[in-house]
């Protein structure tokens, strides 16, 4: 298990750091709850397309392994980018 260290908003520094050190950062409230329900959404929904269209034994690198890859032409990905 990654002993993640979720940092605030407004600690871009620290956020910079760790997303350097492990390629990601975790922020709080990053999402309010309407975004977060939305992204949820279109999470589900991927994952329900990826499962449907590949079996759990031909999964990626092994069973029941699958990917998002770039989503960034789904809406609930391009929301992330442009995020105040």
């Amino acid at each position: 298990m990654l002993a993640l260290e979720p940092v605030a908003p407004d600690a871009i520094d620290r956020a910079a750091a760790l997303f350097h050190r492990d390629g990601f950062a975790v922020v709080t409230d990053a999402l309010n709850d309407e975004q977060f329900a939305y992204l949820t959404e279109g999470a589900h929904r991927v994952v329900a397309e990826q499962t449907a269209a590949i079996p759990l034994e031909e999964a990626n690198r092994g069973f029941a392994r699958y990917s998002f890859g770039s989503q960034i032409h789904h809406p609930e990905w391009a929301m992330l980018v442009d995020l105040p």
